[in-house]
């Protein structure tokens, strides 16, 4: 069996361009699995920082609310103060209730009348 020589050099002509096809196609593919290990990698990072972040803000978020209370709790502190010190005031002694009683009407005495004419 005898080869055609230009048909075999077609052939070995479109198996190489096949071959460096695959061969860019294998580089690209590996550039691709390369970027999503380091896209993955970045995305545990990410992640990481992400769950370190809303722990910090939770701990955040505490401590407001605990300064918060106390706060409120301090005005709960003055407002009795000052209720119980406006209630019972111990700075003066209590003034006795003013008993009202209806006096009776008397007659006003007039000046006597000027002497003299004027």
């Amino acid at each position: 069996m005898t080869v055609d020589p230009h048909r075999f050099e077609a052939l070995v002509g479109s198996l190489e361009k096949t071959t460096l096809r695959l061969s860019d196609v294998a580089g690209e593919l590996k550039l691709i699995a390369d970027r999503q290990v380091y896209a993955s990698g970045a995305i545990q990072e990410l992640e990481h920082d992400l769950k370190e972040e809303r722990r910090e803000r939770l701990a955040l978020e505490k401590k407001v609310d605990r300064w918060v209370n106390r706060g409120w709790g301090a005005w709960g502190v003055l407002v009795l103060a000052f209720t119980l010190v406006t209630a019972f005031d111990f700075k003066r002694p209590p003034e006795p209730p003013a008993i009202v009683t209806q006096q009776p009407e008397r007659d006003i005495p007039q000046p006597p009348p000027a002497v003299g004419g004027k």
